[in-house]
């Protein structure tokens, strides 16, 4: 599975869920499949993706997914920590490992060491799943949105080529405070769900 293969298969699983995309070259590949209001695109907030998407899942008591990236959330693990010890809080956590930190990077990122997937069992997390296929990763989502009632955990291991990315200019050319307004304005708009314990 490659970048572009795992975030087509976040947007045909979700409708209007709302996703919250860490770093540009995931933002890209989002926008480039589908610019849905219910996506933001966090493209300068190295390792602040669960943060965010922590509190859009406690303000709505909905399904809310974050696609992370492995470098990005080594910067900030705390949102782990935070999201397995909040009751009900319905996260579906990606983490696309492509083992580098950032795209078209050299630097290897340490996630053959340091193990995500214990991290965020050890944090709470319900669920933790890891796979390098991306139909398996497609129905781990379904399964997951129609289902979790705690954060759970998806790492996709990207091994396999991406296909080129959209130009850095393609995003840059987007409104990011409009992009945050009509992200808000969506959220805001759904009737929020009482949490459960």
């Amino acid at each position: 599975m490659n970048r572009t293969a795992a975030i087509r298969a976040i947007i045909t699983a979700t409708t209007v869920e709302p996703v919250v995309y860490t770093t540009e070259a995931t933002c890209r590949a989002a926008r480039s499949i589908a610019d849905r209001r219910n996506h933001l695109y966090l493209t300068v907030g190295q390792g602040m993706a669960s943060s965010l998407g922590i509190g859009v899942a406690m303000q709505i008591g909905r399904p809310t997914v974050v696609v992370d990236a492995y470098g990005s959330l080594a910067r900030n693990p705390m949102g782990l920590i935070t999201a397995g010890s909040v009751a009900g809080l319905r996260l579906v956590h990606v983490v696309l490992d492509d083992g580098l930190f950032g795209a078209g990077q050299s630097a290897a990122s340490p996630s053959g060491r340091a193990d995500i997937c214990a991290l965020a069992r050890a944090s709470g997390y319900a669920s933790v799943s890891s796979t390098a296929r991306a139909d398996r990763f497609l129905a781990l989502l379904r399964n997951q949105l129609a289902t979790a009632t705690r954060p759970v955990l998806i790492r996709c291991l990207l091994s396999e080529p991406d296909e080129p990315a959209v130009p850095s200019a393609g995003l840059r050319t987007v409104d990011l405070p409009e992009n945050a307004r009509r992200f808000q304005d969506t959220i805001g708009a759904l009737s929020p769900v009482p949490r459960t314990a």
